[in-house]
């Protein structure tokens, strides 16, 4: 039997999911790993290194961002 990756997937936003605008997500929570890396979760692993090696100080710990966030569709600066 096949299992469905969203079912699994222990990321906020999944690859797989057809509403990932809805979900938010915040530096230190798991990341999709679906292949190949789609840009949102690029920009994810990319905030977690930052943000495991306390180097992340440009926003507060609770900030959140949706998936339009970290591929740069919204306002808001990641």
């Amino acid at each position: 039997m096949k299992t469905n990756h969203l079912n699994t997937c222990p990321a906020p936003i999944c690859a797989e999911d057809t509403t990932p605008s809805e979900v938010i997500w915040r530096p230190g929570e798991a990341v999709c790993t679906k292949s190949p890396a789609q840009p949102f979760q690029k920009k994810q692993r990319e905030i977690n290194k930052l943000f495991g090696a306390g180097k992340w100080k440009f926003h507060d710990p609770d900030d959140w961002f949706t998936k339009d966030d970290l591929e740069g569709k919204t306002s808001r600066r990641v």
